[in-house]
């Protein structure tokens, strides 16, 4: 073991607290009495056994992560395919870093460029027709891609996978007016069934059973055919 004085002016720390065929602890402090106090305690802990081991760096991508959470749980979900895909997708917008680097500072930023319409829809739908320019997420949106990802680390913790603070717990959700509830009027009804069924034959049968039976559209568009009878009954 052996304390010393850098180029830089620091001290280094240079022992193995549990004898020669232990690990090697190497430790940079400011002042050369700071250096003997760390040694103190260091190879005290080492004599009296309670000398802990720095923890291995977790090398492992963030989609890693997520690919053994859907085995270990998210595939028992309704929707773990689902949810799969959209933190899939989160990690290549947020560069798939390492378990060990991840942090607050990489989803807030993956957040703020969703705000601003960095990563809106590729794709038509939802809202969005063919052309159009993807719009920013919204708040809603989001504050579920940061529930989904926090799920992903409290679920591996508690089944042993991941050491360590959950790098999301203090992110908070972002807050947002709740839109006001509103209802069409019986002249609007026509108008949009006809504009639904130019777009999509589908689109206009799941709208006009949800008009009928109050359903929500997710579960309209999850009935299959053989459950619709030709007098509208389901």
């Amino acid at each position: 073991m052996s304390i010393k004085k850098l180029d830089d002016g620091q001290w280094l720390v240079d022992c193995r607290p549990e004898g020669r065929n232990g690990p090697r602890v190497r430790q940079k402090v400011q002042s050369k009495n700071e250096a003997m106090h760390v040694e103190r305690r260091l190879m005290g802990d080492g004599a009296n056994g309670t000398f802990e081991k720095k923890a291995k760096r977790d090398d492992r991508r963030l989609s890693a992560l997520i690919d053994l959470w859907f085995k270990s749980h998210g595939c028992t979900l309704k929707r773990g395919e689902e949810r799969q895909r959209a933190l899939v997708s989160m990690a290549e917008r947020m560069g798939d870093p390492r378990a060990a680097d991840f942090s607050t500072t990489h989803f807030t930023q993956y957040r703020a460029d969703r705000l601003a319409g960095k990563y809106g829809r590729d794709s038509a739908g939802s809202g969005r027709k063919k052309g159009e320019q993807a719009k920013p997420v919204s708040a809603n949106t989001l504050n579920h891609e940061l529930a989904y990802l926090r799920a992903v680390f409290n679920e591996l913790e508690r089944l042993g996978e991941w050491k360590g603070d959950n790098p999301l717990s203090k992110v908070r959700a972002l807050k947002f007016d709740e839109t006001e509830m509103a209802y069409l009027s019986v002249e609007q009804i026509p108008p949009l069934l006809a504009d639904l069924d130019a777009r999509s034959v589908a689109a206009g049968l799941v709208a006009r059973i949800c008009l009928a039976t109050g359903a929500r559209w997710s579960e309209a568009e999850g009935l299959a055919a053989r459950q619709v009878r030709g007098d509208c009954q389901i």
